[in-house]
């Protein structure tokens, strides 16, 4: 029976590894690295000593190790798929503490550049990656594309209610209603109930209403 050697900790030039890879049954013993440079890869251990870096030194004017670039520089679904793994497996990324740290994960096969891309194409211009169900991690059923504004719709931090039967977050609701959304929020922190909260009329708007025409 194989062993697994761990090389979590070490530091290779200037790669630190940071973490193992999701193991793929038809790929040897793999880790995660973070570069000197910022970058964050997966390498096959067999190969992380005689690297030594992610390529950053070659990038310009040539491909990069990963192999989708163009012009020497880094495509911008590969930037995706970088930051997808730096926030599931680099305890020093900003948003770690809400991913990796939260228990999410890559599944085993997106640890693999080229399976990513084939299953979610290239990233729409405007468009961001998004987990469908924020709790699970991510894996080609669990990820789309969306726009900014359906992506901050779906955070954690967004509380869904129910208002004259309609169901959303706060920001869609008062799309959906045609009423201030910034007006909307600070009433429902301030401890209203829906109903007034949504569709109480502002003061100026009852101010004006009071006035006599004339």
């Amino acid at each position: 029976m194989s062993h697994r050697i761990s090389l979590v900790g070490r530091t290779f030039g200037k790669l630190t590894v940071i973490s193992d890879a999701p193991h793929i049954p038809t790929k040897g013993t793999r880790s995660i690295c973070v570069c000197a440079c910022g970058v964050t890869t997966i390498m096959d251990n067999s190969n992380i000593k005689r690297s030594m870096s992610c390529g950053c030194e070659m990038r310009k004017g040539m491909p990069a190790v990963h192999g989708h670039a163009r012009h020497g520089r880094v495509t911008p679904i590969y930037r995706v798929w970088q930051s997808m793994m730096s926030r599931c497996f680099n305890p020093a990324h900003p948003a770690f503490k809400d991913y990796g740290a939260r228990g999410i994960t890559v599944c085993p096969e997106w640890g693999n550049f080229p399976t990513f891309l084939r299953d979610m194409g290239e990233r729409p211009d405007g468009m961001t990656l998004e987990r469908k169900n924020n709790t699970l991690g991510y894996f080609k059923q669990n990820c789309e594309w969306a726009t900014q504004k359906a992506q901050n719709r779906n955070q954690r931090s967004n509380k869904v209610l129910t208002v004259r039967g309609i169901t959303g977050c706060v920001s869609a609701l008062a799309e959906h209603f045609g009423v201030p959304y910034a007006r909307t929020l600070v009433r429902l922190k301030l401890g209203w109930d829906l109903e007034r909260a949504f569709f109480e009329p502002s003061y100026f708007a009852r101010l004006a209403a009071s006035r006599p025409h004339k």
